[in-house]
């Protein structure tokens, strides 16, 4: 028999995954697309493969759980944190919800184990446990983030460098940035190519510059894009501005 602490558990796991199941059969990837659309600051990244659904419909315990913990508002939170350790794609958010569900399973998991063992805490071990599993994902990003600011801050005097060599050549700003984009595997030459993918989503150019300073918060960066802003303020030249900051990063 067991003992009252180990049955009502078990009772939670059971009811928690019948619920779940049920769930499940509602679950369609279109659905949550669709709630994700409905905020503003999630535009920039609504395009999504027509063949992901079917990617998306395995293991739909774990997508069912997802659409319930993981908030739409989650997802944009976790969009933004993703952005900082330049990842951009859908398909990480939708990979890092599904990330946060199943460690927080085997962290409630760990936690049934300790009340199968008899613990005397395993009415705080299974919550916090889950917690922390279920959080784990966003401590691991956020250390992603602070690491590719590290790279942001070696090497965006040569990415400047290059950006106003070819700009001195004839390039446009948004060609030469396309260039520095090819050409380097820097992690500001990545930004570069996000803050042209906006462009082409129909962001204006202050703006697309904007967000890429907005999401890195980096000083030199920041002292970047406001140079680059006030060319079409002041009608500076871009070429002498690109110059003056290269010069200024050096």
């Amino acid at each position: 028999m067991f003992s009252t602490p180990v049955g009502i558990s078990l009772l939670v796991v059971i009811a928690l995954l019948a619920i779940l199941f049920m769930l499940s059969s509602r679950s369609k990837f279109a659905h949550r697309i669709e709630r994700l659309k409905q905020l503003d600051d999630y535009a920039t990244i609504k395009r999504v493969a027509d063949d992901a659904g079917e990617e998306r419909e395995r293991f739909r315990i774990v997508r069912a759980a997802a659409e319930i913990l993981v908030t739409p508002r989650s997802r944009l939170r976790i969009h933004n944190i993703l952005a900082k350790a330049g990842r951009f794609k859908f398909e990480d958010i939708e990979s890092t919800s599904d990330k946060k569900v199943v460690y927080g399973f085997i962290g409630g998991g760990l936690g049934l184990l300790l009340a199968l063992s008899g613990s005397a805490v395993w009415l705080v071990s299974i919550p916090l446990l889950f917690a922390m599993g279920f959080f784990l994902p966003d401590v691991l990003l956020y250390n992603e983030g602070i690491k590719r600011a590290q790279e942001i801050e070696k090497s965006l005097a040569d990415s400047v460098d290059l950006l106003s060599m070819c700009v001195e050549s004839g390039l446009s700003l948004e060609a030469a940035m396309l260039r520095v984009a090819k050409t380097q595997k820097s992690a500001v030459a990545q930004e570069f190519g996000a803050a042209l993918s906006e462009l082409q989503m129909g962001k204006s150019r202050n703006e697309a510059l904007e967000d890429m300073s907005r999401r890195n918060n980096n000083p030199d960066l920041r002292r970047f894009v406001t140079g680059l802003q006030q060319v079409d303020l002041l009608g500076v030249p871009i070429s002498s501005v690109l110059s003056e900051q290269s010069h200024e990063m050096r």
